[in-house]
């Protein structure tokens, strides 16, 4: 079965406007890439994995890739593992209190534990 021949679900059009956005915004910061380049690139990915990133932010990853792949010569590769760029705080999970729950606990809800 070709990629092409999979059923889209509800979150195939979240990932597409996405990917339209992104490219808008990359046309505005890089006319010499071509209008098709982003949507070639990141076509394919499950949408889940583009809507961590913003459109900037998507756009920046094309941008980069563009310049990698022009300086990669003919029947060379050429490869990069760098983070991609980030424009905005990631929201990170406050640290719990492993502690906590214990603490909240009564004395007999303690003995009542540990014997």
């Amino acid at each position: 079965m070709n990629v092409q021949d999979f059923p889209l679900n509800a979150d195939d059009s979240a990932g597409e406007a996405l990917i339209r956005a992104a490219g808008t915004a990359l046309a505005k910061r890089r006319s010499d890439i071509p209008g098709t380049f982003l949507a070639e690139l990141l076509g394919s990915a499950v949408p889940d994995d583009l809507q961590r990133y913003a459109p900037g932010e998507l756009a920046a990853i094309a941008e980069r890739s563009w310049s990698l792949f022009a300086q990669r010569q003919a029947g060379a590769p050429k490869i990069s593992f760098a983070p991609a760029p980030v424009a905005r705080e990631i929201p990170r999970p406050a640290p719990k209190d492993p502690l906590a729950a214990v603490r909240d606990l009564s004395e007999e809800e303690l003995i009542a534990l540990f014997s």
